[in-house]
């Protein structure tokens, strides 16, 4: 995949981003997959994330990407007392090594990378360390690795021929390493044995299906296919008693026995004698994972986080690190101090995802608070979430599945607000049948300056809907463009969220279509800009964004349009659109050839974020001649290369970047256009030596005028600020860099009324 730009790259390391503070992560702990322990900590791993839990002073230390760790999708974990080390394991063959002493983190890519072994069966599904040993379980069998200098030893393939076989997991009892394995059943080879990359060294311990073995001091238990806990004695297993359905692991600490299922923890002790239960009492199941340590029982749980229960109580006590409810976001919008996630949405193509997260909340004082799904209609594919400027203390959340709800916000308690659903039932919102269901598709709304809201509602007669204050609803079609007959997925268009420009125009992006434009207050004119005279490289278009300058910024499946002004909806009954052409090593290319562009923010200085299908993010120029940025998995803390939303504070300029796998942000410092200039603010100061990137001086009016000057007067830096910031690379007209001392800024309002002077000191 090749992206073209200008160099002017922050190549800056991740370890760098988290001590400047520049990066930060916002990412959930609810899902955890797996449990590993030492004799005073307590490991959990998340999808993405490991967090180390202190048994003595009850804190944890969290693992992610921002300070370093970056884990694909995790899948198994272990802990080496020996060594001081956290081995992880993804799901598409990578391991990880966290170093708890230096705080290194260790990428081992040789399953990834080894192409005879096919992907779909790189999965790790379980580790073991004995000693200075990790033995690795995946989908093809066994491999080892030294935890000594962190490189991989000999893997086994232990199929009764040689060939690749489904290993569960691995455990080492009396001299013997036992390895479940889906097609022979439980194998086994003296760990003695010099020769053990021979398959024909393993042997069949005992050829019946077995779920999980574990080292219970110093004896071989296991879980068979029909439930019954068993002890090895004489070779032999011996039924002890029987596990619940819906079982998942055992785990052996110290001389007592956990066993997991979907909906219970049960402790055994070294005779297998049950001592103690933990039921979740739902159907639906809960439990992932569980260790009972010294007593104490640990909990992983699929979507609550971790767990503590009290034996004498019964009572569950949650100490995961707190976060929005999952890592599946979609959506965030801010109101003041305040941000709120929503998660799922759909594909590029705007398929749902059905998802049922509700809403999280991050307040910079109080921290994250939750509103369930049952406080709205369990609405599933939530896709975007607004506030009525006009009506505080209402927030409007759409769902391309079920409609739209109306929350009233509780301002004492988010987590109490309540609810109304409008869909096809009891508003003009309209329904389309998939499947046997009717659904209600509706993205949106964005508010106008009167306070009406505009949603679109995809296959429908009429796509664009409005209500107003006084929740009177009217409906507009588009029905000399494109078909509108039948009532089924496929004959019908698919909307995003209504964009409203300076002039009332609302621009709606399309799946099949290109972009249609319409204004009520004109007449109800409206136009559509797609392929052909519209100059679009895609009629699928899946961003659009307004810039300072009235520019449409159009991201499509293939590639980027920009249409010159908005103003042509009103003086043009055509509009056509225009790629941006750069010099690529002197050659001219057009900025993001056949990229396929997923979301286009404009920030403060009027830079635009662009991001990338696979390529992470860009930031480019308010011209786009330019690359000022580009992070992606490699370079930054980005937990995934598809980023499907961007979302800037204006206050601050804090850009959060959301995907599949969490959400980080990147304090870029471009921030709004203010009213006055009583909030301005030059980062860094000082400029250090070691410092690459660019002096910000953000809190400006629009259109200020900022002029930098060396102490002796001389000018050698003046630009009009397309927003609220404005960007220096500490070069003077020459081009050169300024030499070390003070400088002085001279900022001016556009009418001139409105003046102030800051400084900025330069290290060289």
């Amino acid at each position: 995949m090749k992206f073209l730009y200008n160099i002017l790259f922050l190549f800056l390391s991740v370890s760098a981003f988290a001590q400047n503070q520049i990066w930060k992560g916002y990412f959930s702990y609810n899902e955890v997959r797996a449990i590993a322990y030492s004799s005073s900590k307590t490991y959990f791993a998340t999808d993405n994330a490991v967090f180390a839990w202190s048994d003595a002073d009850e804190t944890s230390e969290i693992y992610n990407s921002i300070n370093g760790f970056k884990a694909f999708d995790i899948s198994a974990i272990a802990h080496s007392s020996n060594f001081n080390k956290i081995i992880i394991g993804n799901t598409n063959g990578q391991i990880a090594i966290i170093d708890e002493v230096s705080g290194n983190v260790i990428l081992l890519n040789d399953i990834v990378n080894k192409n005879s072994i096919p992907d779909n069966i790189k999965k790790i599904n379980d580790i073991y360390v004995d000693e200075n040993l990790a033995y690795v379980s995946t989908d093809y069998g066994i491999s080892v690795i030294r935890l000594n200098d962190n490189n991989f030893g000999d893997s086994y393939y232990i199929g009764n021929s040689g060939e690749y076989t489904k290993v569960l997991q691995t455990t080492v009892v009396g001299g013997y390493i036992f390895s479940i394995t889906e097609d022979y059943g439980l194998k086994r080879i003296s760990i003695s044995n010099q020769n053990k990359i021979d398959y024909a060294q393993w042997q069949i311990y005992d050829a019946s299906k077995w779920l999980s073995i574990a080292n219970l001091d110093g004896s071989l238990v296991g879980v068979k296919e029909d439930l019954t806990l068993n002890r090895f004695e004489n070779d032999l297993p011996i039924a002890v008693g029987t596990v619940y359905g819906g079982f998942y692991k055992i785990t052996a600490f110290n001389k007592e026995l956990t066993v997991v299922t979907h909906e219970s923890v049960r402790l055994y002790n070294q005779n297998l004698s049950f001592q103690f239960e933990y039921l979740f009492n739902d159907n639906t199941g809960r439990f992932n994972c569980a260790l009972v340590k010294n007593g104490t029982f640990f909990l992983g749980t699929k979507q609550d986080g971790a767990m503590i229960i009290d034996r004498s109580t019964n009572s569950e006590r949650n100490i995961s690190p707190t976060g929005p409810y999952s890592n599946r976001t979609y959506k965030l919008f801010f109101d003041n101090n305040d941000f709120y996630v929503v998660f799922g949405g759909m594909t590029v193509d705007y398929g749902p995802v059905y998802t049922t997260f509700g809403i999280s909340k991050y307040n910079t004082q109080s921290g994250w608070n939750y509103l369930k799904p049952a406080n709205l209609h369990n609405v599933r594919a939530t896709n975007n979430i607004s506030i009525n400027p006009r009506k505080k203390g209402h927030m409007f959340l759409s769902s391309f599945l079920e409609g739209m709800v109306d929350i009233t916000l509780d301002s004492e308690n988010f987590s109490q607000s309540t609810s109304e659903l409008y869909d096809y039932t009891n508003s003009p919102l309209s329904f389309v049948v998939d499947g046997s269901v009717n659904t209600t598709r509706v993205s949106g709304p964005t508010f106008d300056r009167n306070g009406t809201g505009w949603v679109s509602n995809s296959w429908s007669n009429a796509p664009l809907k409005s209500f107003d204050l006084e929740g009177n609803w009217r409906s507009y079609s588009f029905s000399q463009f494109f078909s509108t007959t039948g009532n089924n997925l496929q004959d019908k268009e698919k909307f995003g969220v209504p964009l409203i420009d300076k002039n009332n125009t609302k621009w709606l992006a399309t799946n099949n279509n290109g972009i249609f434009a319409f204004n009520e207050t004109r007449n109800n004119k409206s136009l559509q800009l797609t392929l052909g005279t519209g100059n679009l490289p895609s009629a699928q278009v899946n961003s659009i964004a307004i810039d300072n300058n009235n520019q449409l910024w159009i991201g499509t499946l293939d590639g980027l349009r920009v249409l010159s002004s908005v103003d042509q909806f009103i003086n043009s009954n055509v509009l056509r659109s225009n790629s941006i052409i750069i010099l690529q090593d002197g050659v001219a290319e057009e900025l993001f050839y056949k990229q396929q562009i997923l979301r286009i923010t404009v920030d403060g200085a009027n830079n635009k974020w662009v991001s990338v299908s696979g390529g992470g993010v860009f930031l480019v120029s308010p011209n786009g001649q330019e690359t000022i940025y580009q992070f992606n998995m490699q370079n930054s803390p980005l937990p995934s290369n598809d980023v499907i939303d961007i979302s800037i504070n204006g206050k601050t300029g804090e850009v959060f970047f959301l995907t599949s796998k969490g959400i980080v942000s990147f304090l870029n410092f471009a921030t709004d256009s203010s009213e006055k200039l009583d909030n301005v603010k030059v980062f860094p100061n000082p400029v250090r030596p070691d410092f690459t990137g660019e002096v910000k001086i953000a809190g400006l009016v629009d259109e200020s005028n900022v002029k930098i000057t060396d102490v002796a007067g001389n000018l050698v830096f003046e630009k009009k600020s397309e927003g609220g910031t404005v960007l220096w690379n500490t070069h003077n007209f020459s081009g050169n860099k300024v030499v070390s001392g003070v400088y002085m800024i001279f900022i001016s309002a556009p009418d001139g009324g409105d003046t102030i002077v800051k400084k900025v000191m330069i290290a060289r």
